[in-house]
């Protein structure tokens, strides 16, 4: 069985865990999933029948959201006792080393992977050309697309806009149950510079602690048997008509936590776009 994940243990980006004032391990607060915190949120997924203070207890290897650049991007709690183990509570657990059942409970055990993130443009870093140097102020980035673009089609009264920026994205679900439906969600961060490298990151960490990451697009996922996927497109479409510079996006299936899945990582990793002021 995992260990108990605890207060004043470094997560693995170094950031102190908070625990319970009321309930402890070892004499340290037990860490609480939604509740608790390694810089941020703790995502879980905890064990799915074992509640301290009417929330999911939190095990050492549990996520906790992303809150910045590596190795602030994808974190895990971690233990600093040693005497205090939980089952995880989800149907048929087994230790995959020892073979031992590491369950307690019965609780269903979807998994849901994000297989693919990309753009229409490619994923990775992307640049993004507009307009001719010191012609059209780059603030104007629709006269700059035609000025680069003189072959777009149009009329001169209604010319044609730049092309969005269309995301796409799989998600399958690798478990052995259904899995329940789920909201995912498209983030920009606005902190270019500290963006993380993979967007693990629920709708209450962001609003607690990621005030530099908007929720610009989400689609509601239904509930996937085992094996099965669903794809979809979200479209980010100020890109051309604000200013130069850095747009970081990111994707994560289960924004609200409504899927119990033993793996909550969930995600790949971030499109950089650089919207470049010059004519490609």
């Amino acid at each position: 069985m995992p260990l108990v994940a605890n207060q004043g243990a470094p997560a693995t980006c170094g950031d102190i865990q908070t625990g319970s004032s009321r309930v402890f391990v070892g004499g340290k607060g037990a860490c609480r999933v939604e509740i608790d915190t390694g810089g941020s949120v703790i995502i879980g997924p905890g064990s799915q029948n074992v509640f301290v203070e009417n929330a999911k207890i939190s095990l050492m290897g549990d996520v906790i959201a992303s809150h910045g650049a590596p190795p602030h991007s994808v974190v895990f709690t971690t233990a600093s006792q040693s005497k205090v183990f939980v089952g995880t509570g989800f149907a048929s657990d087994v230790d995959p080393d020892t073979g031992e059942s590491i369950s307690t409970g019965d609780a269903p055990k979807p998994d849901l992977v994000l297989e693919l993130f990309t753009s229409n443009y490619g994923s990775g870093q992307i640049e993004v050309f507009a307009s001719g140097t010191g012609i059209y102020p780059p603030t104007n980035m629709v006269q700059a697309y035609h000025h680069c673009n003189p072959q777009a089609t149009g009329t001169p009264q209604l010319p044609p806009p730049p092309p969005n920026i269309v995301y796409s994205y799989n998600i399958k679900n690798v478990g052995q149950d259904a899995s329940q439906e789920c909201t995912v969600g498209l983030w920009r961060f606005l902190d270019t510079q500290n963006a993380p490298s993979q967007a693990i990151l629920t709708v209450t960490a962001a609003q607690e602690f990621y005030p530099d990451a908007q929720l610009v697009g989400t689609q509601e996922v239904p509930s996937l048997p085992p094996g099965g996927s669903f794809g979809g497109t979200l479209v980010f479409p100020e890109t051309y008509t604000t200013s130069v510079g850095e747009y970081v996006f990111g994707l994560y299936p289960d924004i609200y936590q409504t899927v119990t899945e033993p793996n909550e990582q969930n995600s790949a990793p971030t499109i950089r776009i650089i919207v470049s002021d010059l004519c490609g």
